[in-house]
């Protein structure tokens, strides 16, 4: 009944998926309506509270107790919407990502520490980004996992690699490695 998401189960880079950032009241129908575009990829569709704060990204290296973290990335998509929709993500100047977070670094440690122990506790390995919100209050809310996480030369993975000093064929050589092991 209040604010809400509303977004496909699979797929990604935000296609499929609408925010209500007010109460959406009585009239449902545009909920219906985004949640029947959630549904056209055919993987089900998902509502959930929507949660205004700072977007950032954590993204995991490598394969259980040796999997460590990457930097913290803030994204801040420069559309008038201020939503990190396909748009902000694959066009050049759609979003900053910057490091480090305008967070507290504890908020950051702890936005580190969930990313890790989804991870592991989804049994991942090779790569994978850890999104969030962190509302005014400082609590940072999982909201997915990307598995498959953007390679370009705008995406997060790599920017976050960067940061790290691991340059883009540093990155791709230790996944195909990783990989490899399997």
């Amino acid at each position: 009944d209040g604010p809400c998401v509303v977004k496909p189960l699979g797929g990604g880079s935000s296609v499929g998926v609408t925010l209500f950032k007010e109460r959406a009241g009585s009239d449902m129908s545009a909920v219906r309506e985004a949640v029947a575009v959630a549904l056209q990829d055919g993987s089900g569709a998902l509502i959930e509270q929507f949660i205004d704060g700072t977007e950032i990204t954590c993204a995991v290296l490598g394969e259980g107790i040796g999997a460590q973290t990457l930097p913290v990335l803030e994204i801040v998509p420069q559309s008038a919407g201020g939503f990190y929709d396909y748009e902000a993500k694959y066009s050049q100047g759609g979003s900053l990502h910057l490091h480090p977070p305008r967070l507290p670094q504890s908020v950051v440690a702890e936005a580190q520490k969930h990313a890790l122990a989804i991870y592991r506790a989804l049994n991942c390995r090779g790569v994978a980004r850890a999104d969030f919100i962190v509302d005014e209050s400082g609590t940072p809310y999982f909201l997915e996992i990307n598995v498959l996480p953007g390679m370009t030369e705008m995406s997060l993975v790599p920017d976050a690699a960067r940061v790290q000093g691991l340059q883009f064929p540093q990155l791709l050589e230790f996944l195909i490695e990783s990989a490899a092991k399997k």
